[in-house]
């Protein structure tokens, strides 16, 4: 699925492991990284993670800098709300992928 036309912002490309809180509970799982921007990003994570439309999470990543062409080596905090899940399209990796809105 192409999600392009739903971002205000351009992607950055990131593959990076993510450590993940979902809803309050600490190290749920860690996932990848696939592109992030300054409202939201997509992450790769397991088809059995307890994931779902409106879930709140916690998470360490890096942040797009103002250049916006590039992200910052360090990773910052932050909170999101999921808006979508895609248990499709790489299904047969054993992967959802989700769609973030930061808070």
């Amino acid at each position: 699925s192409d999600f392009a036309e739903r971002r205000a912002y351009s992607r950055i490309s990131f593959h990076r492991q993510v450590p993940l809180d979902i809803q309050g509970r600490p190290h749920t799982l860690t996932v990848a990284g696939v592109d992030i921007s300054h409202s939201g990003a997509r992450l790769n994570v397991p088809l059995s993670a307890p994931l779902a439309q409106g879930s709140l999470i916690e998470l360490d990543l890096p942040r797009p800098s103002t250049a916006s062409t590039a992200i910052s080596e360090q990773p910052s905090r932050c909170n999101a709300r999921v808006v979508w899940v895609d248990r499709a399209t790489r299904l047969l990796d054993g992967l959802a992928v989700v769609g973030l809105q930061f808070n």
